[in-house]
């Protein structure tokens, strides 16, 4: 049992590491490719806010929100030429 017990904090450090990561990925990758450009680039931003008030006015807070100010203008821009939400949703939206 004493085996098993020094084993769980790898098993839940290693098992959050993964989710984190494969939250990241799934979400760079779309904001990458321009799929859904809109609402990740929401989705990220209220992310890097979540971690500006977190860790505070220092330099990674201020890098973070920079961040977070750079994600909000991509959600208030929508998608651009080469999202491939243009290829997507011709209709919805007009491009110069």
């Amino acid at each position: 049992m004493e085996k098993m017990r020094k084993g769980a904090p790898v098993v839940l450090r290693i098992g959050l590491s993964l989710v984190l990561l494969w939250f990241e990925i799934i979400f760079g990758t779309l904001l990458l490719l321009g799929i859904f450009s809109r609402i990740t680039a929401l989705l990220l931003a209220l992310h890097m806010l979540h971690i500006t008030f977190t860790v505070g006015y220092n330099g990674i807070g201020v890098r973070d929100f920079g961040l977070a100010m750079g994600m909000i203008a991509v959600f208030l821009q929508g998608p651009d030429v080469w999202s491939l939400d243009k290829f997507f949703y011709k209709n919805k939206y007009a491009y110069a």
